[in-house]
């Protein structure tokens, strides 16, 4: 179960000029042993593109410390897999649709009962697109909601393409 208030206060205070150990790590900067890995079977099954590292963190959690080390350098090209924004932009129906359907995954295994609020989140989500007339993103969001994998001609993969 995730302390969300906690999560919160410790980032706030957070002296990145430290070494520290975390909760969680981001996906594109992350090592982890070979025997940690065989033990925690990798990656879950369930997510794609988001929240996946953030699950195996908690898996592992009381088996692993995560570590910061400041000075360490990550070079990160954002987006690329999922076609999400750079510099604040537009994202891509795809990308909301796999961040919508993972994030509400990774809510119901790991704080249920903060289900409700994300689920309140989502819909204000695709409220906010379908006034803003981007209805194939206000549809990514509600079939991430939904758990409904849009077909290869849907207007989701034609909206991406142009």
């Amino acid at each position: 179960r995730v302390d969300w208030e906690a999560c919160m206060a410790e980032v706030s205070t957070v002296d990145l000029n430290k070494k520290a150990i975390g909760d969680a790590v981001h996906g594109s900067s992350f090592m982890i042993s070979k025997e940690d890995w065989v033990n925690s079977a990798g990656l879950a099954e369930g997510y794609f593109l988001f929240f996946e590292e953030a699950d195996l963190a908690y898996r592992l959690k009381r088996k692993a410390n995560f570590l910061y080390i400041p000075g360490a350098a990550v070079i990160h090209t954002m987006g690329i897999s999922s076609g999400s924004p750079k510099d604040g932009g537009k994202p891509t129906p795809q990308a909301l649709f796999y961040f919508t359907r993972s994030r509400l995954l990774f809510t119901a295994r790991w704080n249920p009962r903060k289900l409700w609020f994300i689920k309140i989140v989502v819909l204000l989500s695709a409220l906010k697109w379908l006034l803003r007339c981007e209805a194939a993103l206000s549809w990514s969001v509600l079939l991430g909601a939904l758990n409904r994998t849009p077909n290869q001609g849907s207007f989701i993969s034609s909206a991406h393409r142009g």
